[in-house]
């Protein structure tokens, strides 16, 4: 696992040919030296210079880099793991390719120079790269499937400047710290900012499942790899669980490789503990796995992680976290360079930090919910087109009586999907579900913002965009677009972004055995209702499941890896959010509009409504954007 970053000149437009300064590379790479702390290195050759951090997994004594071909006609920078590159490796060396090292960066390399840009459809795993093809004065970009691995450019006056974080390309100084206002309206619709945008204007993502040339004739970005939902796999449970099961032992296998410590985080949740027990069930070496836990009952699942790693005989370590968020604040600002409002991250970071400590590498359950309908707006999804047979007269009603009901005092979110659904049951199917996935609808956001700012931004850009995606996939069933949706956005840039950014702070690689390419296009191909039975939830994983767990663990309540973010802000956290949201505090940079901010804060700490994304939204932005653009 490392951090990659470069620049290419590669349009001078009759001008004198513009060199890259060694010394830009070398601090754009030190820019991201957490996540790569064991070494670094670059290349600089005239109009081009890419620069590498490396966290050693793999060959820890040969894998310096950049690595370079035979020749030194073609040069390498890499950030990821290829689990299947020893298989490949043997291939290339059939045919007569010479290796100096045992590492995946080298057959990447080796790969390219035999199929060309097509190399990447032979990876299975997650990855970052670029190659400097200097025989075709052509660089050349792609990244995984899932976007498990992150990857900006910026393509200014005839530069690209690229990175694994957007703190390298700043760094460079080619671009301008500019806020993207359409994509502070994502944001604040999301709690993230979907790709390809950023929140600075002239910076972007490269998709996942993407790759990127870049010559003298510009930019070619290219598809590589698609979810398929049309074909719909046959079979008895019986034998799709057993089939599902092999994947995933041997996904979890091929993670398993490393030269350097290893461990799981465990939730307790059922895909963790699957995981953790898989991990038991394919290697003679205990498990050794990760939890953190809460003094707040309602959000604590320690005594779950307990049971499963118990099951598994794993070495379990365990830790609990206090709401105290001012020594780690900054730090989750700086982590993603951007405003990231999924409260997540706080759980996260500890049990980042607390693991690197023990293990270099660990495996995560990461993608069960994606791919086996684990969250409940894919059941209240499947539910809503029940609305039909309700008269319109007595669903205002309901409307009306449900706006009523208080939040819980204690957490949970029971009365919020509640209104959510009640408020969404009209609505077509797509806007009903892009209804469900929203911090802060479009209304909202028209009166969050100060006027002036309002009227230059097109609220209903990200609705759009977001419908567009719903749309894409050839499928019969609504709840197939709904899921790919959510694998085209919130997937790569909520829940793999939070785990990337927090794992990297640390220098810790995570690895996602579920969001094995094989195994999503596995999940995809199976019958919706085996996914959602019902009311049953992760119906078909919890069948497979149960040979393997308890049912204490197969059927408890499902949790999400969230803090207690909703009962903090009401007490011990109180009296940071009221001084940050204030007035007198936000007129600073005059974005929000006060009166609305008062009322999204009085309506929470009264139970009215949960605005607890909202207000740590705004908590998010304001503080990101003092460090950023102050």
């Amino acid at each position: 696992m490392c951090g990659i970053c470069g620049i290419y000149h590669y349009n001078h437009s009759g001008r004198t040919k513009l060199a890259v300064d060694h010394d830009v590379i070398q601090r754009m790479s030190n820019a991201i030296h957490r996540r790569g702390p064991d070494d670094c290195g670059c290349h600089v050759q005239e109009d081009v210079g890419i620069g590498n951090r490396r966290l050693s997994i793999i060959d820890l004594s040969k894998g310096h880099q950049p690595i370079y071909n035979e020749n030194h006609s073609a040069v390498i920078v890499y950030n990821g793991e290829i689990y299947n590159f020893q298989e490949i490796r043997k291939e290339l060396i059939v045919k007569g390719h010479l290796f100096r090292t045992d590492t995946d960066t080298e057959m990447i390399l080796h790969a390219y120079e035999e199929y060309g840009e097509k190399c990447v459809a032979l990876f299975n795993g997650m990855f970052a790269f670029a190659i400097w093809d200097n025989s075709r004065r052509k660089l050349f970009m792609a990244r995984d499937r899932l976007g498990i691995k992150p990857l900006f450019y910026s393509d200014k006056n005839g530069a690209i400047v690229f990175g694994s974080e957007i703190k390298c390309i700043l760094e460079s100084r080619f671009v301008q710290r500019k806020l993207n206002t359409q994509a502070m309206d994502q944001f604040f619709a999301l709690g993230y900012v979907p790709c390809p945008d950023t929140i600075f204007t002239d910076i972007r993502k490269l998709p996942p499942g993407h790759t990127m040339s870049c010559d003298r004739n510009g930019i070619h970005i290219q598809r590589y790899w698609d979810i398929d939902f049309e074909k719909i796999r046959c079979g008895t449970i019986e034998s799709l669980t057993d089939e599902f099961v092999e994947l995933l032992k041997q996904s979890v296998k091929l993670r398993l490789i490393a030269d350097v410590p290893l461990g799981a985080f465990l939730s307790g949740g059922i895909d963790s503990s699957l995981i953790v027990r898989l991990m038991h069930e394919v290697s003679e070496i205990p498990p050794r796995t990760f939890s953190i836990g809460f003094e707040d009952a309602v959000y604590d699942e320690s005594q779950y992680a307990e049971i499963a790693a118990k099951n598994a005989n794993a070495q379990h370590h365990n830790f609990y976290v206090k709401p105290d968020i001012g020594g780690i604040f900054d730090h989750i600002i700086e982590a993603f360079d951007e405003p990231f409002a999924d409260d997540g991250a706080i759980p996260c970071y500890h049990v980042c930090r607390e693991t690197r400590k023990e293990v270099k590498v660990a495996l995560s359950g990461l993608g069960g919910d994606e791919l086996f309908g684990g969250y409940h707006r894919y059941l209240g999804f499947q539910l809503s087109h029940l609305s039909s047979k309700i008269p319109f007269v007595r669903l205002g009603i309901w409307k009306r009586l449900i706006a009523m009901v208080p939040e819980s005092r204690q957490g949970g979110y029971t009365v919020d999907r509640v209104k959510r659904f009640v408020e969404a049951m009209h609505l077509p199917p797509e806007q009903r579900y892009i209804h469900y996935l929203y911090n802060l609808d479009l209304i909202g956001r028209k009166t969050l913002f100060h006027n002036d700012i309002s009227q230059a931004i097109d609220h209903q850009q990200t609705e759009k965009e977001l419908i567009r995606l719903y749309r894409q996939p050839r499928t019969a069933h609504e709840i197939n677009k709904a899921y790919y949706l959510d694998f085209m956005t919130y997937l790569p840039e909520d829940v793999l972004a939070l785990t990337d950014r927090m794992s990297m702070w640390h220098s810790l690689e995570v690895r996602v055995p579920f969001l094995d390419h094989h195994l999503v296009e596995f999940a995809a191909s199976l019958d919706p209702k085996l996914k959602i039975k019902g009311t049953a939830m992760k119906y078909f994983l919890k069948r497979a499941a149960s040979q393997f767990l308890p049912q204490q663990l197969i059927n408890k309540r499902k949790q999400g890896f969230v803090g207690p973010l909703p009962v903090w802000l009401n007490n011990e956290l109180k009296e940071f959010t009221l001084d940050t949201l204030s007035s007198s505090n936000l007129k600073r940079h005059g974005i929000f509009n006060h009166t609305a901010v008062k009322k999204i804060l009085d309506e929470h700490m009264g139970l009215q409504r949960k605005h607890e994304t909202l207000i740590w939204s705004m908590l998010v932005f304001d503080h990101w954007h003092r460090k950023y653009l102050e």
